[in-house]
């Protein structure tokens, strides 16, 4: 399971004054970021939504049991060989 460990983060960081946070409508929904020119400059998120993109989908169809034995079984072809594949496509 991935763990979320912001002391480990590459990211910058920046301290929101309370004034800014109200601006920021509290940071409770995801947010896009302007310029005064109406350029966009980033994408904000509240931490529990950033929590929930680094979890592994629900969706996966295959057990725990199953992704490992498919690990094990090793097979398939070399990188190489699938993206001269892709070129022809």
């Amino acid at each position: 399971m991935i763990k979320f460990r912001p002391e480990e983060s590459n990211m910058g960081k920046i301290v929101l004054d309370s004034v800014l946070r109200e601006k920021l409508h509290g940071m409770n929904e995801p947010l896009e970021v302007f310029d005064e020119s109406g350029n966009t400059l980033g994408f904000v998120s509240p931490v529990e939504e950033y929590r929930k993109r680094l979890r592994p989908s629900q969706d996966i169809p295959f057990t725990e049991e199953e992704l490992e034995r498919f690990r094990r079984a090793g097979g398939g072809r070399p990188l190489s060989d699938f993206w001269k594949r892709m070129e022809k496509v």
